[in-house]
């Protein structure tokens, strides 16, 4: 039923409509890039949906190193009480020729 209930989200969801660009994550990536590298985020696809409200996230963005991919996941705080933020972020595609 679980999966299911996935598939007739994604099938009615465009990834365009994935989500706003939350400003807690674009900081983390921004960290991640390197605080004087300018970060634009292009286009958000959602990948999974879980019935208590978790979900994650492909973001692209372009750095100063090149366009990046990151996994952009979200605890809902009322089923995830014991962590610092809801968000957990971690890219997925390195820059080319940007650093390891």
């Amino acid at each position: 039923m679980r999966k299911l209930l996935t598939l007739l989200i994604l099938v009615c969801c465009p990834p365009s409509m994935a989500a706003e660009f939350d400003p807690d994550p674009l900081t983390q990536i921004r960290v991640d890039a390197g605080l004087k590298c300018a970060v634009e985020a292009l286009e958000a696809t959602v990948i999974l949906i879980g019935n208590n409200g978790f979900r994650v996230e492909r973001w692209e963005v372009e750095t100063c190193a090149g366009r990046v991919t990151y996994e952009v996941s979200y605890y809902p705080p009322q089923f995830f009480r014991d962590r610092v933020s809801p968000y957990s972020v971690r890219r997925i595609e390195k820059p080319p020729g940007g650093p390891a």
